[in-house]
């Protein structure tokens, strides 16, 4: 909590030096618009950055509280992993819904996933595998976040959340223009994690495929 008001107070102070300095050069200010604009600007910068500050906290203390996040072991496009990759998520389908057509053929060949420039994304601790999710090529840059599950034995200790933050981080190293997820409206839990890092709805309906 101390960095983000250490945020807030860094930010006032950038601010009102700002506003200072626009004062002591009022003759080069043309228009009060002028002096209205550069504040907000950096209002809106100083907001911005004591909100960074407060989830880089919020991640900290959540990792003091649960040291057991730090063990574990992440893993991009294991093959070693996809077989468990499959019986993870057959695993919570066949808890909710009936196995489809699709499930079948991925568990035939999940490696298709990463021959098409996807990446299946695994969080393993002493040799097992806790969670994992995968990120779908969908060409031009797009990419589908799906597939993601967490072992029985490892839920309740924030590995989703890790998850969506290695997803992003992985996102960002591609320079992916667009990431897109489809859900059902009865993972109400799946549904409020999203929301939770930025994905809005943007449809209601039968599934597209």
């Amino acid at each position: 909590m101390y960095k983000f008001i250490i945020g807030i107070i860094l930010g006032m102070i950038i601010t009102a030096f700002a506003y200072f300095a626009v004062t002591i050069n009022a003759s080069t200010v043309k228009l009060p618009f002028t002096l209205m604009a550069v504040l907000i600007v950096l209002i809106a910068i100083t907001i911005y950055l004591a909100y960074r500050f407060y989830q880089q906290d919020q991640r900290t203390q959540l990792n003091k509280q649960q040291p057991w996040l730090c063990l574990m072991k992440l893993h991009i496009n294991n093959h070693k992993h996809l077989p468990e990759f499959i019986r993870l998520n057959e695993l919570w389908i066949g808890h909710f819904f009936e196995l489809e057509q699709s499930d079948k053929a991925l568990a035939k060949h999940p490696e298709q996933i990463i021959n098409d420039g996807g990446y299946v994304i695994t969080l393993s601790e002493t040799g097992r595998v806790a969670a994992v999710c995968a990120l779908f090529n969908k060409g031009e840059q797009t990419y589908e976040l799906a597939r993601m599950t967490v072992h029985p034995d490892f839920r309740g200790r924030g590995l989703a959340h890790q998850l969506m933050d290695v997803c992003f981080n992985q996102l960002k190293k591609v320079d992916a223009r667009k990431v897109y997820l489809i859900s059902n409206t009865k993972l109400n839990a799946a549904i409020q994690l999203y929301k939770q890092h930025g994905f809005i709805t943007t449809r209601h309906g039968s599934h597209p495929d």
